[in-house]
């Protein structure tokens, strides 16, 4: 073969190769542009739907209720329920509902699962698992007052959203003054919520004056046979269940003779408020409230148990009896002295003077011990002892001692001295 055969068939040769490449490279092309998937799908990341509708990962896009609901317009809300597009409303502007309930756009309401969901009614609560109303267990006993719910949640009475305090009422679902607390009405008469005055039968009725009582069967007010001939002083009534004038009348205050009658508080005024006022335990009558105070006005109020002690140098205060030789005053800070002017024993703050130690009162002493004044100089503090115990028996004294019994109002308790003089 020639030179030229060979040169000429290397040639053609490269031509066919560069012609099988660029045909593979379009092909390429072609297969990368048909791929499917490439370029059509576009995800949901970074994309934030509005309430009640959900991402499709397929395009992109906001479907009302799922990736197969509808697509919402600017101008449209999602109803997820229904699964369609609405009108927007302003139903529900400024509306809070309750755990598993949502605003229906259609009306404004709170319900169960959201719009065409059912409205829960009173002491009920949404079961946001199954989209019913249920009434908890906790307020299956409860008992509210006329016009409060059971509070589902803490089984608590509720009026409206909230709980009426002490002295409150409910009424058109807000808490509102109870004007009859603390108004006790008998004979058949009931106390008026709108005043809080008693009222014969029903609230509304008449309230029924002097020589009057009422007859609840028919809500009247009849002559009473106790006020027959009975007359009472101005703002004064007779009160029909015991033929006593009384202060507003039935059920109120008898007024003394130098008192008066407040009618717009139903109470008597004036006077002396310690007339007819006896008080025990060394108290006396505050004239300024009529309480019986250890002092008189000002002083403290002595409880049941308790008698006033008036000391030289303090202030008269209230104390139990107590047992010195064997300290039982409730007060830990506090130690049982006893006072031979007195007689009484008492509870006082514990002093600090220990045993031989010089005083001048009994609260110089520490706990369990007497200041023992004996002529005109400084006392000692010297131990309590019970006259009838035995050493190591409790109220005794120690070895070499003796329990003297040195007072003669109390013999069943003396002090402890030394018995080698």
């Amino acid at each position: 073969m020639s030179t030229k055969s060979v040169r000429e068939d290397t040639t053609v040769t490269k031509l066919r190769m560069v012609g099988a490449l660029g045909a593979v490279m379009v092909l390429s092309v072609v297969v990368f542009l048909a791929a499917p998937g490439c370029g059509g799908k576009k995800g949901c990341k970074g994309v934030r739907c509005p309430s009640g509708s959900f991402c499709a990962e397929t395009d992109g896009l906001c479907h009302c209720g799922g990736p197969s609901g509808a697509i919402c317009g600017d101008d449209e809300a999602c109803d997820p329920l229904a699964g369609v597009c609405r009108a927007p409303s302003s139903a529900c502007d400024a509306v809070s509902c309750g755990a598993g309930e949502a605003c229906d756009a259609t009306d404004g309401q709170c319900k169960c699962g959201g719009s065409g969901g059912a409205t829960c009614g009173t002491g009920e609560v949404c079961e946001s698992a199954s989209g019913t109303c249920v009434v908890p267990a906790r307020c299956t006993s409860v008992v509210c007052a006329p016009g409060e719910h059971c509070h589902p949640g803490s089984g608590l009475c509720h009026c409206g959203p909230a709980e009426c305090g002490i002295g409150e009422r409910c009424e058109d679902g807000a808490c509102t003054p109870d004007l009859c607390f603390g108004v006790a009405c008998s004979g058949g008469n009931v106390c008026d919520p709108t005043d809080g005055r008693c009222r014969c039968g029903v609230a509304g009725g008449p309230v029924c004056g002097g020589s009057e009582t009422c007859d609840p069967d028919t809500a009247s007010c009849v002559p009473a046979a106790s006020c027959l001939g009975v007359e009472c002083t101005p703002g004064t009534a007779c009160d029909p269940a015991d033929g006593v004038c009384k202060c507003g009348g039935l059920g109120g205050e008898a007024c003394l003779s130098d008192q008066s009658c407040d009618l717009s508080a139903f109470l008597c005024v004036g006077g002396d408020p310690c007339v007819n006022v006896t008080c025990s335990a060394g108290t006396t009558c505050d004239p300024e409230d009529g309480m019986c105070r250890c002092g008189g006005q000002g002083g403290p109020t002595c409880t049941e148990g308790e008698r006033c002690v008036f000391l030289g140098g303090i202030d008269p205060f209230c104390s139990a009896a107590c047992s010195p030789a064997f300290p039982d005053c409730i007060d830990e800070t506090e130690a049982c002295y006893y006072s031979v002017g007195l007689d009484e024993t008492f509870c006082l703050a514990e002093g600090e003077g220990l045993v031989d130690a010089f005083c001048a009162a009994a609260a110089d002493c520490a706990s369990g011990l007497h200041c023992m004044v004996e002529g005109t100089g400084a006392g000692t503090c010297l131990y309590y002892c019970d006259p009838g115990a035995s050493y190591p028996q409790p109220g005794s004294c120690g070895v070499g001692y003796y329990c003297d019994s040195v007072f003669t109002q109390q013999p069943s308790l003396g002090v402890c001295r030394n018995a080698s003089g």
